[in-house]
């Protein structure tokens, strides 16, 4: 039996620039269920760039977590209209497949 759960995600990398290069500093991954909640993970790969560029990184942070909301909203308005229409455009998310 084949178990199946729709998710979103979105991966971030935080960037800085010195010495005319770009140095990778931080990943963040934020996964959406198919309720609309999400969840947030991050690592922190250079941890003196972050310090050095806290203030660049919590605006970037900021800016990401918008678009988390964002996201967490279009997912909620999608279910929404699914449920006024009362047959979703896609599948069920929990759907079982090939059963045996």
């Amino acid at each position: 039996m084949l178990k199946t759960n729709k998710t979103r995600q979105l991966v971030a990398d935080f960037v800085v620039i010195e010495d005319e290069k770009e140095k990778f500093v931080k990943s963040a991954t934020i996964t959406f269920d198919n309720q609309g909640a999400s969840v947030y993970n991050d690592y922190i790969s250079d941890k003196e760039l972050y310090a050095k560029h806290r203030t660049e990184m919590r605006k970037d942070e900021a800016k990401l977590n918008a678009l988390r909301y964002e996201i967490e909203d279009q997912i909620i308005a999608e279910l929404e209209a699914e449920s006024e229409v009362g047959s979703p455009t896609e599948p069920d998310v929990d759907t079982v497949v090939g059963s045996e």
